[in-house]
Parts: structure tokens; sequence; C-alpha cells
């Protein structure tokens, strides 16, 4: 009698659907009587482990995933001085080759014979484009209108069919200028989020829409070296 009377009292918070956590780990009972950690085995009794979908299942364990960080080592560490490498003389023979290969791309930019090509960064992403090109960027351009001309400022590489100029990262703003026209202004299509959980009567729909900018190219200038 006194045990079915401990196994009444072990699962009674369950028949009546309270959410009272039993901790009985070390609790035991005189010599020779039952202990109460035998019938508390594999009762779900805390309402953290109970499984509102499932019911009466317990929640699948969850591994939290500690991200991983990469940095340099003590001796891959390189020190950079940009002034003392800006101030070293080159050598005769450097200086020749730079002075000529400079000549040579100011020759093809005078001339004009190929059509100019530019890497730009835009919205957290590059675009590789050329004059009337379009391309479609996911996000609001916030103050701009369909119409407006804007100068596209963080660019990467600018080039033509003989030359390429490749910043470190970026080129100088007074030597390529890019401009760009904002053709449209509208909401990309629609994304469906659907949740359904059967015999629960558990449903839901989210409809999500991001904005969407559409730009032009107009022109690509590279002025002289």
């Amino acid at each position: 009698f006194f045990e079915k009377w401990c196994v009444m009292a072990l699962r009674l918070p369950l028949a009546l659907g309270s959410n009272i956590c039993l901790r009985i780990n070390s609790f035991r009972l005189l010599p020779g009587s039952i202990t109460f950690q035998k019938y508390s085995e594999g009762l779900h009794t805390s309402c953290s482990y109970f499984d509102w979908i499932r019911r009466n299942t317990p929640r699948k364990p969850t591994r939290h995933k500690i991200d991983r960080i990469y940095a340099p080592l003590e001796e891959e560490k390189i020190d950079i001085i940009p002034d003392a490498q800006a101030n070293i003389p080159l050598s005769p023979a450097d200086q020749n080759l730079y002075n000529d290969i400079c000549e040579k791309v100011s020759a093809c930019v005078k001339s004009n014979d190929s059509r100019l090509f530019a890497v730009v960064h835009v919205a957290g992403k590059q675009f590789k484009v050329t004059s009337e090109d379009l391309i479609s960027l996911k996000t609001p351009l916030l103050g701009t209108q369909p119409g407006d001309v804007i100068r596209l400022e963080k660019v990467l590489l600018v080039g033509g069919s003989q030359f390429s100029l490749i910043g470190r990262p970026l080129l100088p703003r007074n030597r390529v200028s890019v401009y760009a026209m904002v053709v449209e202004k509208t909401l990309e299509h629609p994304h469906l989020w659907y949740q359904f959980h059967k015999r629960r009567r558990h449903r839901k729909m989210r409809i999500f829409q991001d904005n969407v900018v559409t730009l032009r190219i107009k022109d690509i200038s590279l002025h002289e070296i």
C-alpha cells in the first residue's frame, strides 16, 4: 500500500496539470523500504522539458555551436608603415618603367578608343558594370526618386581593352567617376512563410517583400593619371 501511495503522490501533479518540478535526488526512506528515485525515473515533471506541440514527447537536446574566431598568429603579423613605404626611392630602372606605363595609360585615356568598365561596390555587393548596364539592389536608397542621377564613389577597378587600374582597395575619387540613374523603386516578388502543425489547429502565414532599386549606369569617366 505504501508503494502505491508513493507512486500516486509522484503522478498527482501531472494529472492535475501542475508545473511543479519534483526534485527527489538524494532523499531515501528507512533501510528496507523503497526509494523515491526508483519511481521518479522516466517521469518528465519539469515544465522546461515539456513540448507543447508534441505534448508528452520531450524536446530534443539542443547543441550550442561556438563560432570559430580567425586571427593571425604572432609570427604572421606584419608591421605596416605607410609613410615609410611611400618614401622609399625607386631604382632608375623601376622609375623608367613606371613613367613608361603612366605615359601609355594616359595615351589610351586620351584616345578613348575602347569602352570603359568598372567594378563598383553598392549596398554590400560588387558589380562589374559598363555604360547602359542595369543593376538591381536590395536597398530602399532613401532620399532618391526615379529619374535622379547619383554618383557611385566606391570604385574598386576601372579599365579598358588595353589597361586596368586596380584600387588598394579603392581608386581615388578625383580620378574615376561613375554615374548612375535611378530607374525604378519597387518591391520584389513576395516570399511566403507558412507554418502548419497537424491535429493542433495551428496555422501561420507571413508574406515578406524587400525593397528593390534598379539603376542604369550612365557614364564611366577616367581622368588623366
